[in-house]
């Protein structure tokens, strides 16, 4: 008896240590995710390809990282991020506020991208 209890414990412990290892390797993927982004930033996206960008990435990461996704959502809805600049001044601000919140989303993936890092 205490030889199936052992092996049961044994197996029980194996079975967590991989699902362990499964969500850290996904967490570490989604850093080195978030720090290549931050990489191209200036180089592959404007401000509202790069808003657009790391709204997907938050939101294909979700599960982990869920109240950065929300609080990413609420801020361009809240900006408008990916809507048209319009004329004038309205304009002029509404481009501004595009690149606010982009800086704010590279200021969000640069958090993420150091997290193993603590």
């Amino acid at each position: 008896m205490v030889h199936v209890i052992y092996a049961s414990f044994l197996a029980i412990s194996v079975i967590f240590a991989q699902h362990y290892l499964s969500q850290l390797r996904r967490i570490s993927s989604a850093e080195r995710a978030a720090a290549q982004m931050l990489a191209d930033q200036h180089t592959e996206y404007t401000a509202e390809g790069f808003s657009l960008a790391a709204l997907a990435f938050l939101e294909k990461n979700r599960d982990l990282f869920p109240d950065s996704y929300v609080r990413a959502k609420e801020l361009c809805e809240r900006e408008n991020c990916v809507g048209s600049d319009g004329d004038g001044v309205a304009g002029v601000t509404h481009a501004y506020a595009k690149s606010d919140v982009s800086s704010a989303f590279a200021g969000l993936l640069k958090g993420i991208a150091t997290l193993s890092s603590e």
